[in-house]
C-alpha cells in the first residue's frame, strides 16, 4: 500500500487479481482488474499517476497510466520467478528480487528489457534496497542474510545475521542511510549499515 502524490491510497490485492485505490475525501474506491489468474504484489509510484507494480504469479513487472488506463504487462525471463518486492535506482532502472528463481532481476523502462543476476546459493530474495552508492541489497527470505550486489561490477558478497529465522520482508532507509527491518519469525526491529574501516 502506498500514498500516491495526489493524496490517494493505491494498493494491490493478490487474490482478485485487481489494483484499487481509495480517495479518503470521498471515501470512495476504484479497482481496476490486471490479468485474469496473477497476483499483484508491490507497487510504487514513478512519476504522477504512473505506477509500477510486481505480479509475483507467474512473474511480470506491470505498469499503470492511472490517467490514461493504460496498462502493460513484461514477463521476467525466468518462468516463475515470483518477482515481489523492487525498487527504482537513481537512473529510473527497477530492481527487483526473484523469489522463486534465486535472482535479483532489473528492467528498464526505456528499452523495456530486462537484465538477471544468478545468485550463487538458494536464497529466494525477496526485499530490496539500493543505497546511496548505488549498491543493491537483498533480504535473502531463506538464509538469514544480506546480500549486497554491485552492478557495475557484478560482485555479491553476504552478510549473515545473527539469530535464526530472521526473515526480512521490506528494507526502508533513514536518513543517515542506515538499512531498517523486522526479522520476522524474531519479533525484531532492526538496522543495518554498512561501515567501512581502514586497514590501519
Amino acid at each position: 500500500i502506498i500514498v500516491s502524490r495526489s493524496g490517494l491510497i493505491w494498493f494491490t490485492q493478490i487474490m482478485s487479481g485487481t489494483i484499487s485505490n481509495f480517495d479518503p475525501e470521498t471515501g470512495e474506491f476504484r479497482v481496476i482488474e490486471v490479468e485474469e489468474g496473477t497476483t499483484p504484489y508491490g507497487i510504487l509510484e514513478k512519476e504522477d499517476d504512473v505506477f509500477w507494480f510486481a505480479v509475483s504469479r507467474p512473474g511480470k513487472i506491470g505498469m499503470l497510466n492511472a490517467k490514461s488506463g493504460e496498462m502493460q504487462l513484461y514477463p521476467v525471463p525466468t518462468p516463475n520467478s515470483v518477482s515481489q518486492r523492487f525498487r527504482f535506482d537513481t537512473t529510473g532502472r527497477l530492481w527487483f528480487g526473484e523469489y522463486g528463481g534465486d535472482k535479483i532481476g532489473m528492467f528498464d523502462p526505456d528499452t523495456k528489457r530486462f537484465t538477471e543476476h544468478k545468485l550463487p546459493f538458494r536464497s529466494t530474495p525477496y526485499s530490496i534496497h539500493i543505497d546511496r552508492q548505488g549498491f543493491v541489497w537483498v533480504g535473502c527470505f531463506e538464509r538469514d542474510s544480506l546480500v549486497r550486489f554491485d552492478p557495475r561490477t557484478g560482485q555479491m558478497v553476504e552478510y549473515p545475521l545473527p539469530g535464526v529465522g530472521a526473515i526480512i520482508r521490506d528494507i526502508w532507509p533513514d536518513d543517515e542511510g542506515r538499512m531498517w527491518f523486522v526479522q520476522w519469525g524474531r519479533d525484531k526491529v532492526t538496522s543495518a549499515e554498512l561501515v567501512e574501516r581502514s586497514a590501519n
